[in-house]
């Protein structure tokens, strides 16, 4: 079939394209074919973007076009979903149509970019054509395809200056060289540039006309000096009205990374144009990048140089004690310091602390004072502070407080403490931290901040007050010792105490005010603690009643030891004492049961964290009476002759006419060997006398001290007025492992009485014992309770001469003296009618002796004390 050869087969036949970017359809290579010297214009290479994708192909089917440059000298050329086969497009500049050896290659397209429907279409932009002149576009089919196809050709604008995003920034030396030749004609904005815009109206801070915003922005960058503190100038260097911005990114190609640092519109006066800008900059970070927007005010454009100059930083704003920062005591941490730049004052070096201590001077005083800072506070009411840069500086601090009457007078410093290294507790020693007392109260102090051996860097600092140091008893190990004599020992405060670790677990149980405390679920608060031996009664009074201007709370331990509170158990509480203290709100308690000789803790709190002064007392206490003290609570007992133990008259009282019950005579079978020593530690048993009216009532082998009986009926127990001695006896009959034991044989009561016994230490002593009463069957026989014989000593005791008187010894009888052991002495015949024996004794020791009377049907003993 015959096919039609396009028109514009050959290049002087090139169809005219308007480069308005309209697309020019209904074209089509079929059929065309390449002149013999048409096949040297291929493009060369294998790239499909840059080129033709497989060069070697060449020209198969090829149709010309021609455009003339738009004054921007840039198009864009398109097949792009244009055509129906795979296009290839090249564009060439020639002085004449037909002489293809003219012909130069400018740019050439296999396959557009995969914004194309498919890449198999041809699209490239071209800049730097002259503008005016006739191009001429050659299309073709990869490998010889052919089809229909449309063109378009679009002028494009001039192309942005090369910084014109900000990863492609200038980078700009800070020596304050100026660099020309820029320009931010044709300059564009990226999409999110705009947010960057300053805000404000201030022509020195910001832009004049911030709704103005970003129109023609070029992009500069610099590496900000140590100094951290540069100078940016457009001034005098444009043609234009200016404007600048300073920001930080940690990412170019995301605006959201950027923040603005600071801006100018309006340079200073001493630009030669007010439209020229300049501004200076600290603060930045040495080493880091930075970059720098210029734009023109209200869309303003044209040529310009800029400088950027690295400038020294100044001193620190407290470089000077008149100029010091002042600090709150609060203890809160104030950062964004520096003692870079820092200088010393005239004068200011005689400050310097003195002494090689790192705690309380400088290391090397000797450094002197080099890169000084200031800070000054009002000392709180306490006096008392803590300065610390502990953690908190990037240098080896240094720091100096001292008092001074006039800021400008290094004359009138004083010098109260200094600290170079501060303790363990800073994550390095480097840092300083101090605690200084006795400041009064309302005055101003100062501080100076250094660095070791002329060290500088950014620091933070606090200073804080500090309460009162706490109490010297405010942990157990450091408790006062108190003496149990019950005097009362002042001048205690729990106001600052603190409670340690683990020491919270002691609080009592329980919410009874007298036996533990009010409120326990408040915890421990305010401790301090005292200590005390236990007396060897074991019964003390704890007491702050009447003596606190707080409410008291106590507590009373025992510890294994004083450290570790897992070995302290807690023995007694209170919080509000007994109401013999003029308020309840004192705390008293009486603790019995104590070890004596073992150390025992007291723990002294307010109620609900309150706190004060008080006073405290510890009294020992004699062991309570027991049980059967007194008549009345006497402890009944049967008369069956089972032992009954578990006894003591330890601690027993008299009361209050009671001692007129005491047996009288000398007797120590019907009553008691020394009546004189009278009742001293009685207790009280009873019991109902049986049928026989007849009973026996015994100690005998069941004490460990000397007892004594006695025997009453009463007609009301607590009215020793109605008490009638019945019997009594002191030491029992020698059938007793000791005649120091009781026991005596009653009859004559009536049945079903009560009848109350006393039981007491001949001469005062106490111990424990068993008590017996058996009821015995009625006797025939009379019985020897008035007639029984006695035997007295005179004197007693005596130097070993000595008087024996008998009564009622009917019988011829021996006398013998015994000593404890149970040896014989002495013994001597007694006719019946002799009453009394006069006996003289030789090599005797002093001590505890019994003259005995024995005959065959009567037996009597009685004690005597030989003192020499």
């Amino acid at each position: 079939h015959f096919v039609n050869v396009p028109t514009n087969d050959v290049p002087c036949s090139a169809i005219s394209l308007p480069v308005n970017g309209t697309v020019q359809n209904g074209f089509s290579n079929v059929g065309s074919g390449v002149a013999s010297d048409e096949q040297q214009l291929a493009p060369p290479g294998n790239n499909c973007a840059t080129s033709w994708c497989e060069s070697t192909n060449g020209l198969q089917n090829s149709v010309w076009f021609k455009f003339v440059a738009p004054s921007s000298g840039g198009v864009q050329i398109s097949t792009c979903d244009l055509a129906d086969f795979d296009t290839q497009i090249a564009l060439y500049s020639t002085i004449n149509c037909n002489n293809f050896s003219n012909y130069t290659l400018i740019a050439a397209n296999d396959d557009g970019p995969a914004s194309c429907a498919t890449n198999y279409d041809s699209w490239m932009e071209v800049n730097g054509l002259t503008a005016g002149q006739t191009y001429y576009l050659v299309v073709d089919g990869y490998n010889g395809a052919t089809g229909n196809f449309g063109i378009s050709v679009t002028a494009l604008q001039p192309p942005a200056p090369a910084n014109d995003a900000p990863c492609s920034a200038v980078a700009l030396p800070t020596d304050g060289s100026v660099h020309n030749g820029y320009t931010n004609a044709n300059a564009t904005v990226s999409t999110g540039e705009g947010a960057l815009a300053p805000t404000g109206n201030s022509c020195v801070t910001s832009w004049c006309e911030s709704t103005n915003a970003i129109q023609n922005s070029v992009w500069f960058k610099f590496v900000s000096p140590a100094t951290g503190r540069v100078s940016i100038s457009t001034c005098d260097l444009a043609d234009f009205d200016t404007q600048l911005a300073l920001f930080s990114s940690s990412d170019c190609n995301n605006f959201g990374a950027y923040t603005l640092i600071a801006a100018n519109d309006d340079g200073p006066a001493s630009c030669a144009t007010n439209y020229d800008s300049y501004m200076e900059v600290d603060g930045l970070t040495g080493g880091q990048t930075y970059y720098v927007l210029v734009d023109g005010y209200s869309g303003a454009t044209g040529t310009f140089g800029i400088s950027i100059t690295g400038l020294q930083a100044p001193a620190p704003a407290n470089d000077a004690p008149c100029s010091a920062i002042s600090i709150p005591t609060d203890g809160v941490v104030h950062n964004g310091f520096t003692n870079e730049n820092a200088t010393v004052g005239t004068g200011e070096g005689a400050l310097a602390p003195t002494g090689n201590d790192c705690i309380t001077s400088w290391c090397e005083p000797s450094n002197g004072i080099q890169n000084s800072v200031w800070f000054k506070f009002v000392a709180p009411v306490s006096g008392r502070v803590s300065i610390s840069t502990c953690d908190l500086a990037d240098f080896d601090t240094q720091l100096a407080l001292y008092s001074a009457s006039d800021c400008n007078n290094f004359g009138t410093y004083s010098l109260i403490a200094a600290n170079d290294d501060g303790p363990g507790t800073c994550a390095t020693n480097y840092d300083s931290y101090m605690e200084v007392d006795g400041l009064t109260n309302g005055q101003t102090y100062y501080i100076l901040v250094d660095g070791y051996t002329g060290s500088t860097g950014n620091f933070g600092i606090n200073i804080t007050a500090l309460q009162p140091p706490a109490p010297a008893n405010d942990a157990p190990c450091a408790a006062i010792s108190l003496p149990t004599d019950g005097t009362v020992q002042t001048g205690f405060t729990n106001a600052h105490a603190t409670v340690a670790t683990g020491e919270g677990a002691l609080v009592p149980a329980g919410n009874d005010c007298i036996t533990s405390w009010c409120e326990p679920s408040n915890g421990i608060q305010n401790s301090v603690w005292f200590k005390f031996v236990a007396p060897a009664s074991g019964r003390v009074a704890v007491s702050t009643c009447d003596l606190a201007d707080f409410d008291t709370q106590l507590a009373l331990y025992t510890a294994g030891d004083c450290n570790d509170f897992g070995t302290y158990n807690i023995i007694a509480a209170n919080d509000d004492g007994p109401a013999s203290c003029v308020t309840n709100y004192d705390s008293y308690m009486e603790v019995d049961g104590l070890a004596a000789g073992q150390t025992y803790y007291v723990l002294v709190d307010g109620y609900s964290g309150a706190t004060g002064d008080f006073s405290i007392s510890i009294t020992a206490l004699l062991p309570p009476a027991p049980a059967n003290d007194a008549p009345c609570a006497a402890i009944s007992l049967p008369t069956d002759g089972t032992v009954q133990n578990g006894f003591t008259n330890l601690n027993a009282t008299v009361a209050t006419g009671e001692s007129a019950l005491a047996p009288t005579g000398n007797d120590c079978i019907s009553s008691w060997c020394e009546p004189s020593n009278a009742i001293q530690n009685s207790v009280w048993f009873k019991f109902v006398a049986p049928a026989s009216g007849r009973v026996a009532i015994s100690t005998c082998d069941l004490a460990d001290f000397d007892t004594q009986l006695a025997l009453y009926s009463a007609g009301d127990c607590n009215n020793f007025g109605t008490y009638t001695l019945i019997a009594a006896n002191d030491d029992g009959p020698v059938s007793c492992s000791t005649n120091f034991d009781s026991y005596m044989e009653v009859s004559g009561l009536t049945a079903g009485q009560s009848y109350y016994i006393l039981v007491d230490g001949y001469g005062g002593i106490s111990g424990t014992f068993g008590i017996s009463v058996t009821a015995l069957v009625a006797s025939a026989t009379k019985d020897l309770d008035v007639t029984q014989p006695g035997v007295s000593v005179f004197p007693n005791p005596n130097n070993g001469n000595f008087k024996v008187e008998l009564s009622n010894v009917t019988e011829s009888s021996v006398l013998s003296v015994v000593d404890v052991m149970g040896k014989e002495i002495y013994n001597e015949p007694i006719p019946a009618w002799k009453s009394t024996v006069d006996i003289h004794l030789k090599n005797l020791t002093s001590g505890l002796y019994f003259v005995r009377i024995v005959s065959e049907n009567q037996k009597v003993t009685t004690k005597m004390y030989i003192q020499l």
